[in-house]
């Protein structure tokens, strides 16, 4: 049993003698000495043998391999490769074996040698055992003897130099990292800036760098290694040593990184970089070396052709610490020089025959506030004439290191450029002329932009396949399924904004790319289909593989051609002019799909066959030489290109502008102006939507696909070290996500669930931006407010084609987003009136109606406030009930999501659940922040879009979409969360072959909400109208499959949380490991939708209510000028010793908690009178900090004083009914003192439920959670008692007064309250009752 299988190595034999060969490293530690692991592992490894039905020490050990690569990044290998890793750790003596010997290399009796030398193991690389397609270190060739000699000599050196360093001893050299320079002479110059381009195609996770001298020479590379970022006070850096090729496929390439995290002697010099950066960042750390911390203390670092060891490490900077003094600790780092940095420096200027110049050093870049540096190491020297270059690259060398295997290492690392460098060959090099037309329509499609080839294996098309992989710069995806591939291709589109190919064979993997083409066409994602066809003499005939495949496409693909076969006569340059043509389809101003069929004879393959290339290539001498497209053509103006010094009048033409200027008059004559922002646009449109904001001040309703609801962790992140004085690394990650969009309206979609809500929302003017809205209850409202009410409704989207579902829409603008925003901000703050009819004349936003639209919004704010509120105690009460549901999954998704992620959302109730409830928890918490002036200038002055945000909505099928995720992450070059229904990933299983690491390619995490089937038809009218039986078999369908299963054998990481805390964990985990990984959170399907009904229903009460305090509220402030009103209002701190310890607080912190901090409410009305209030929660008893309720105070006083609806006059009526308010106001106050949250809570007893349409939320019911207890009860009589106190307070007062409390009335929905005493003047004296008597 377990027990048994750890008792067995409680004296393990260690593989490496010495001491230090790990360093502190306790994860790789554990795992050599196979002591403590559970420690590290937890439960894991105990838990999976029993689950398979074994204990045996074998079982273990594979389980302790996974875990070290799943804390490394790494997936996990094959099986094959796995029972290979087995053999390899047991032959390095981690499985009670020894290293002596042959080794057993696996199931297949395979035997390797360990690699050892003059019978010394410490010269072995261990890493080299056992797997089948490691480098044979064995051979001892003279080159090899000969380069131990020269280490040798090396050593020699440092002797002599440390005997002459004037008496100084050098520590013992441990590392030296010794560079290589190659020289190359060129047939033809190089464009540096060009070499620096194809560079970053070929691995876009790299640094890229190039320093031009003004003679011309260039220093370029491309390097892997961040030397430090600093930002904020905080710098972080990196350590990276150890190098292994990328494998052919994904098993070669996870057993290469196994066994580079496996190698003593990889780890060796890995350790002694990691320390030493370590060191460095704690002689300018806060705190010394204490203060480093290790975000990763080992893991594989990959990039195109090579992979590392790497660590990250970050520290907050010490006083006075700058960029600079980080740049002096850092540099040279061992990674690039050695350890101890004396000695190497030594030995590097002993042994190497050359100056370094540039290579190695610090390149990078530094700002106002920030800084940003890597090593220039993979790079080159380019003479100024271009015809010369010199490549450097370099190794570390440490004791157990092989001559042998370290020249490869060299040979490995300058492979990247030597290849870019290479002379291409020409068109007529070709062997046949199949090769020379996919050649040339490869490369054009290359020099027009379109950089990534997704190919689905098949024999017509290998011409261009082979193609893609010849060309230098073009990155490839393989996947045997092609429409998974065509939805990977359209979500890549999607992301970049540019075209990726999808190359497939003939026949029905032609038709297989339908259902992307369709999404492309409706989205207007550009997506080119590159199909290989039959020639015309097998067509129509019987041939096998052999269909129609002209237009088969029709009316979807924007542009279509039908390729003549290579050497029919046509010459090469109609492919070069057809791909041209089609290059302008895809980033033109209407993208889309774009087919290219390409017919081939025989042979396919690279063989020779006569063909005339005299005539098929003519026009085209010298081609491979240049970088142009052989048909140029200018881009499209899109909103990315346009200028913004350019007036809209000048790149557009005299239609457009005129539409603009409706629009802006339009606009001018709103009273009820509302801005809808819907999805379909890119990061560009959702920005200058935000701006747009900004210029009108209207409400704004915004998609769940538009990009400014969803902010994720950046703005929890942001508004927490706003409020503390502790600020972590993490908070060094500022985004545009972190800004909020000014008047945006979370839960518009919920509200109009209310009567009350609908009939006051109807806008007269509306401004759409971008051509789609989830919300069916926002688009109906929308065609109300234009059929019944007139509202003016006018739709800007890019292109011409209609966005009008309900046939309503008066003005389109087909015009980008970006452009019309620009143009109207000019055209709205126009002072002159120099139109005819004088209608653009004076600013905007100084006119009346603009005022009256401000007013709008403010109540629509207020009532969003109260309704975000009631949102969030519901979801707690299902929670506190029930569990996790389908809504927490989405919110817990989307307020969360990490800063520089982004989201792509599955069709069906994913997405309507993000769109409804997105944003809640983020308008309750950060309401009164917004008004102070340093938080929203910290907040990029309250603008800005969110996190970048994508979804299937053109035809809004549930196909491709774990596809779609994975292209749209490798688009935006950055990782992605997919939240997607159970039946959708279920019908796109097979885009799990596109979860692999790759590069290019960042992690996809992928949240699947498991509800039993399709939980959006229990939502449909059909749902009621059959019995359940056959509403579960023909329309809810639950997929009956094991998604862990599915997860295992495509090797990604999958786990399946069942409670809101374990889905915290498993999301953090998942985005933390950085690699594809499956969180599966199970609800129920039937409790989803009354779920939700009580949701809305709780929802549409709270806003309804606001809605009325709100609007009675303004119109006591029209009728009661003669009221009193607020003339000032301010809040301070304070903090006072507690006399005994706290009870609502358990532990060390009950023990430490002495004081009592909160703040006070001062209000001064114009008549003299003065109001206190205190709010102090009580850490254990109240949601709310001290800090929150201190900012929502701060807010409430800035209303107050002077602010939208602050200084109200009062409401006449009966003084019993105002008592009676008063009461409920005095009771709703310390109920909400008590527990932080905003509720319209009426009193216990005969003054319940006098807020209409309010009541008590059910948790604070202290009946229902067992706080009925005596002590309970005397303290809500002391509440009642004192809350009829503040009554008598309120009734003494003149009859004539009652303004304030109504006026606080109109803000009991939208912030916290305290409670309030007002005292009367006497003798011109202003009394102020005592804060006691609350």
């Amino acid at each position: 049993g377990p027990g048994s299988f750890r008792e067995s190595f409680q004296s393990p034999p260690r593989v490496w003698d010495e001491e230090d060969a790990y360093g502190d490293d306790r994860y790789m530690e554990n795992f050599a000495a196979q002591s403590n692991w559970k420690e590290v592992f937890g439960e894991v490894g105990d838990e999976r043998a029993t689950n398979a039905g074994t204990t045996d020490g074998a079982a273990s050990l594979r389980d302790r391999l996974l875990e070290l690569g799943r804390a490394a990044g790494v997936e996990a290998p094959p099986a094959s490769v796995l029972e290979d890793l087995e053999a390899f750790a047991m032959a390095a003596g981690i499985g009670g074996g020894g290293a002596d010997g042959d080794v057993l290399g696996g199931a297949d009796g395979r035997r390797r040698r360990s690699g050892r030398r003059n019978g010394n193991p410490r010269n072995a690389d261990v890493g080299a055992i056992g797997m089948g397609w490691s480098v044979d270190e064995s051979a001892e060739d003279e080159s090899a003897e000969d380069e131990s000699a020269d280490v040798e000599a090396i050593a020699d050196a440092v002797v002599r130099a440390s005997n002459a360093n004037d008496g100084v001893d050098l520590a013992p050299l441990r590392k030296v990292v010794l560079a290589r320079r190659t020289k190359l002479s060129l047939a033809s110059p190089v464009d540096p800036l060009a070499l620096i381009a194809a560079l970053k195609a070929r691995d876009p996770d790299a640094y890229q760098f190039a320093l031009i001298h003004p003679d011309g020479a260039a220093f370029v590379g491309s390097t892997p290694e961040r030397l430090f970022s600093a930002r904020d006070g905080h710098a972080a850096s990196e350590a990276v040593a150890g190098t292994r090729p990328r494998g052919s496929d994904e098993g070669e390439d996870a057993a290469l990184a196994y066994e580079m995290l496996l190698s003593p002697k990889e780890h060796e010099e890995f350790a002694i970089v990691r320390e030493e950066v370590r060191r460095a960042l704690g002689t300018v750390a806060d705190g010394g070396p204490g203060g480093v911390k290790a975000e990763l203390e080992k893991g594989v670092l990959r990039h195109f052709s090579v992979q590392h060891l790497y660590a990250r490490l970050g520290a907050a900077l010490a006083p006075g610490k700058s960029e600079a003094d980080v740049l002096n600790a850092l540099h040279p780092t061992p990674a690039v020089c050695g350890h101890p940095r004396r000695a190497a420096l030594d030995a590097i200027r002993v042994a190497e025959p050359f100056d370094r110049g540039l290579y190695a050093g610090p390149v990078g870049w530094v700002g106002v506030d920030s800084a940003e540096f890597a090593v220039a190491i993979r790079s080159a020297m380019v003479s100024p004439t271009g015809d010369e270059v010199s490549l450097y690259a370099g190794v570390g060398v440490v004791t157990a290191a092989d001559p042998a295997a370290e020249w490869r290492e060299l040979n490995l690392k300058t492979r990247p450029l030597e290849a870019l460098l290479a002379k291409r060959p020409t068109p007529a090099d070709a062997p046949n002329a199949n090769q020379a037309w996919a050649d040339l329509i490869v490369g054009e499609l290359v020099r027009g932009g379109v950089g990534v080839f997704c190919v689905a294996p098949g024999s017509r098309s290998t011409p261009l396949t082979l193609a893609a992989e010849r060309h230098p710069t073009a990155r490839v995806v393989v996947c045997i399924d092609e429409r998974s591939l065509g939805f990977y291709a359209l979500g890549y589109g999607k992301g970049s904004g540019k075209a990726a190919a999808v190359i497939t064979s003939s026949g029905t993997a032609v038709a297989n790319l339908l259902p992307a083409a369709v999404e492309a066409h409706e989205s207007c994602a550009p997506l080119l289909l590159l199909t290989a066809d039959r020639p015309p003499e097998l067509r129509d005939t019987g041939a096998n593989q052999t269909i129609d495949q002209v237009k088969i496409f029709g009316s979807y693909a924007r542009f279509g051609v039908d390729l003549a076969p290579p050497g029919d006569g046509s010459p090469a340059r109609v492919a070069a002019t057809a791909v041209a043509t089609a290059v302008r389809h895809l980033h033109g101003p209407r993208p889309g799909p774009v087919h290219v069929n390409c017919q081939f004879r025989d042979p396919l393959g690279p063989s020779g066959a006569e063909w005339d290339a005299r005539r098929d290539l003519r026009g085209l001498d010298g081609w491979e030489r240049g970088s142009a497209p052989f048909t140029a053509g200018a881009p499209h103006a899109s909103s990315s290109s346009s200028s913004s010094s350019s007036s809209l009048s000048s790149s557009s033409s005299s239609s457009s502008f005129a539409d603009l200027s409706e629009l802006a008059a339009l606009i001018r004559s709103a009273r009820k102006g509302l801005l809808v922002v819907a999805g379909g646009g890119d990061a560009s449109s959702a920005l200058a939507a935000a701006e747009l904001a900004r210029t009108l001040g209207w409400a704004v309703v915004a998609d769940a696909a538009s990009g400014l609801r969803v902010k994720g962790g950046a703005f929890s992140s942001l508004h927490s070290s706003l409020n503390s004085t502790l600020r972590s690394s993490h908070d060094l990650e500022w985004s545009a996500a972190s800004a909020e969009c000014p008047g945006l309206v979370n839960t518009l979609d919920l509200m109009l669930v209310s009567d009350e809500i609908r009939e006051y929302v109807a806008p007269d003017v509306i401004l759409q931006l971008n051509p789609r809205v989830t919300s069916k209850r926002v688009q109906h409202m929308l065609e109300f407010a234009a059929m019944e009410r007139g509202a003016a409704w006018a739709c800007v989207a890019a292109s011409e084609r209609r966005a009008d579902p309900g046939h309503c829409v008066s003005l389109h603008v087909a015009c980008d987003v970006p452009r019309v925003a620009e143009g109207l901000a000019r055209l709205l703050d126009d002072v002159d009136s120099d139109s005819a009819d004088g209608r653009y004349g004076g600013r905007y936003g100084a006119s009346e109606n603009a005022r009256s639209c401000a007013r709008f919004k403010e109540t629509l704010l207020a009532c969003d406030a109260a309704a975000s509120r009631e949102a969030c105690a519901a979801l707690c009460d299902i929670e506190a009930g029930e569990g996790i549901s389908e809504m927490a999954v989405a919110l817990a998704v989307t307020e969360n999501l990490p800063p520089s992620a982004g989201l792509f959302i599955g069709n069906s109730m994913p997405i309507r659940d993000v769109d409804m409830l997105s944003g809640i928890r983020r308008r309750t918490s950060t309401d009164a922040a917004h008004s102070g002036a340093n938080t929203s200038r910290a907040l990029g002055a309250g603008a800005g879009p969110g996190a970048p945000v994508c979804a299937n909505r053109g035809a809004s099928g549930i196909d491709g979409v774990v596809s779609s995720a994975a292209g749209y992450a490798a688009g935006l070059g950055r990782p992605v969360t997919l939240l997607i229904g159970d039946v959708s990933f279920q019908h796109d299983a097979n885009g799990l072959l596109l979860l692999r690491e790759r590069p290019g390619q960042p992690p996809v995490t992928v949240v699947v909400v498991n509800n039993g089937g399709g939980g959006i038809f229990s939502f449909l009218p059909v749902a009621d109208q059959i019995d359940s039986g056959s509403f579960t078999k023909l329309f809810a369908t639950p997929p009956d499959v094991s998604r862990r299963g599915l997860c295992d054998a495509h090797r990604v990481a999958h786990s399946h949380p069942s409670t809101p805390e374990a889905l915290k964990r498993a999301l953090d985990a998942a985005w933390s490991e950085g690699r594809h990984s499956v969180v599966e959170v199970t609800t129920s399907r039937a409790r989803n939708l009354e779920q939700h009904r009580a949701l809305q229903a709780r929802v549409a009460r709270a806003a309804a209510c606001a809605l009325d305090l709100r609007t009675r509220a303004a119109s006591a402030s029209a009728s009661s000028s003669g009221m009193p009103r607020v003339a000032s209002a301010s809040v301070r701190g304070f903090e006072l010793p507690m006399l005994k310890k706290p009870t609502t607080t358990e532990g060390e912190a009950k023990e430490t908690a002495g004081t009592r901090r909160g703040y006070l409410l001062r209000v001064q009305l114009d008549d003299g009178r003065v109001g206190w209030g205190e709010a102090s929660p009580l850490p254990g008893l109240h949601a709310e900090s001290t800090e929150d309720a201190g900012a929502q105070l701060r807010a409430m006083a800035a209303l107050l004083d002077g602010g939208d609806g602050g200084g109200g006059g009062g409401v006449g009526g009966r003084e019993g009914h105002r008592r009676h308010r008063r009461l409920d106001k005095a009771d709703a106050s310390l109920q909400r003192a008590s527990d932080g949250v905003v509720y319209g809570a009426a009193p216990v007893g005969s003054h319940r439920g006098r807020l209409r349409g309010v009541q008590r939320p059910p948790w604070l019911n202290p009946a229902e959670h067992g706080r009925d207890r005596p002590r309970h009860r005397r303290r809500r009589r002391r509440r009642l008692e004192r809350g009829a106190q503040l009554g008598h307070l309120h009734e003494s007062r003149p009859q004539t007064d009652p303004s304030l409390p109504e006026l606080v009335s109109s803000l009991v929905l939208v912030l916290p309250l305290v409670p309030l005493a007002l005292g009367r003047p006497r003798g011109g004296e202003t009394r102020r009752e005592p804060a006691s008597s609350l």
